[in-house]
Formats: C-alpha cells, sequence, structure tokens
C-alpha cells in the first residue's frame, strides 16, 4: 500500500470517529478534548551520553524531566536505587521528585535458526505480560529483558536559569555512584 493510500485511509478513519463522537454528544475536537483544547508543546531534550548509561533532560512549566537508560544488566538491581539517592542529593527535597521505572521483555523464539521469510512470534511487553517467565502467545521460554528505562519528574525548579547547572550535575554525580 502506498504512503498517500495510508494517508487517506487514515483521514477516513479519523472522520468516522470524529462523527461517531458527535453522534454520542461530545462537544468540541474529539481530538483535542484530551488537553483541554489545546495540543502540548513537546519537551527538547538535551542527550546526555554516559560511559554506563544514555540519559536525557528537558524542561517544561517549571519542571526538570529526565530519562535514563542503563547500558548493562550487571547496572540493573542497584541503578534505581542510586539514581534516587542521586537525586535527593542534588535537589534536595523528595516531594518535588517523582519517577516511573518501565521494563521491556521480548520473546527471541525461533531467531536463532531463522530464514528470510520466517514469521517469528515476536511478542514483547511489560514483565507481568510473561507469567511464569513465558510468551503468552507461543509458549516459548526464550524470553528476556530488552529494555529498563526510568523517567523522573523535578518539580519547581526549572524556572530558575541558575538552577540548569544544578540540573546538570545530576549526571556527573550519578557516574561518582556507578
Amino acid at each position: 500500500m502506498s504512503t498517500s493510500q495510508e494517508f487517506k485511509e487514515a483521514q477516513e478513519a479519523i472522520q468516522s470517529m470524529e462523527a461517531l463522537m458527535r453522534k454520542a454528544g461530545v462537544e468540541g475536537d474529539p481530538l483535542l478534548e484530551p488537553v483541554k483544547g489545546a495540543f502540548e508543546v513537546a519537551i527538547e531534550y538535551a542527550r546526555v551520553e554516559r560511559t554506563k548509561y544514555l540519559a536525557e533532560v528537558g524542561k517544561r512549566d517549571g519542571n526538570y524531566v529526565y530519562h535514563f537508560w542503563p547500558k548493562y544488566l550487571d547496572l540493573l538491581p542497584t541503578f534505581g536505587d542510586k539514581l534516587g539517592d542521586v537525586m535527593l542529593a542534588v535537589f534536595k527535597y523528595s516531594e518535588r521528585i517523582a519517577s516511573k521505572h518501565d521494563e521491556v521483555m521480548r520473546c527471541f523464539e525461533g531467531e536463532e535458526r531463522a530464514q528470510p521469510g520466517d514469521i517469528l512470534c515476536r511478542f514483547w511487553g511489560t514483565p507481568t505480560d510473561f507469567p511464569n517467565n513465558a510468551c503468552p502467545n507461543c509458549g516459548s521460554k526464550m524470553v528476556q529483558l530488552t529494555q529498563s528505562s526510568w523517567a523522573v519528574r523535578v518539580t519547581g525548579y526549572a524556572d530558575n536559569p541558575l538552577a540548569d547547572d544544578l540540573a546538570a550535575s545530576v549526571f556527573d554525580a550519578l557516574d561518582r555512584v556507578l
């Protein structure tokens, strides 16, 4: 299918959804509703690549937003605790720091012997999607963690331009404890 055909189908699907929403009594543009009538501005992130992790930091509405991806499996058991300690050491107030940890697992069944044209399982999801460490799609035990990431939001600092040095110091502090 060509890109123009896919675009046309997407437009038709959106128009159908909008018609259904109006029929159901939804006021206004249903695509804008979740963000209260306006699109949120994207955050520009500064990428930081260190020996043991990849990270990025951005700011919006007075908040710093960080993302961290450890590069090595042996860091995973302690990375979150050390990151938390560093954030508290730098920003001092625990009530201003919020974090979330996400993990992605994937099924690798058949990949070691795959031939061109083979259809592989490649089911992916969170660890809870793999009961008993087995793929729910094909039953394979060849599943493993493929990504582990942390998102951290620090509120109330980013409005002060002098705080940018403080925000950047997180990376040097994390390097020292890793």
